[in-house]
């Protein structure tokens, strides 16, 4: 297990215990970050992406890294011909739009905002697995 991995798990179990503290933002912040940080772990260890590779990409597209590593991801998932991308798009969408209003946005984020994001963190997390 990669440390990427590892983090993507501990975050996942924060967005939870968080849930329960009422913390709403840091749930979704959370529950995003679990994700992203298992798409960068599909990126390096089974795409075989360099981090200077992934710089580079970076600096030749000006895309964010977040878009970048979710376009990725989207392109590995149409090669297995999983069935899973059009699911993995959606809830990924999704959870980014609520992760960008919980930390950016002065709208109040409550407890469903919370229960969503990380029910959708699950789904994506879920295919991210599978492709593992």
């Amino acid at each position: 297990m990669s440390k990427l991995s590892n983090k993507s798990q501990i975050n996942f179990s924060a967005a939870e215990e968080l849930q329960k503290s009422n913390h709403y933002c840091s749930v979704v912040h959370c529950s995003y970050y679990s994700c992203l940080q298992l798409m960068k772990h599909i990126l390096l260890y089974k795409i075989g992406k360099t981090e200077a590779e992934i710089k580079a990409d970076l600096n030749f597209s000006r895309d964010t890294s977040h878009s970048y590593m979710i376009t990725q991801i989207i392109i590995y998932l149409k090669s297995l011909n999983n069935g899973s991308v059009t699911l993995f798009s959606t809830n990924i969408t999704s959870l980014k739009k609520l992760r960008t209003n919980a930390d950016y946005a002065d709208v109040d984020i409550d407890v469903d905002s919370g229960k969503k994001s990380i029910l959708l963190s699950h789904e994506v997390n879920k295919i991210l697995q599978k492709a593992l």
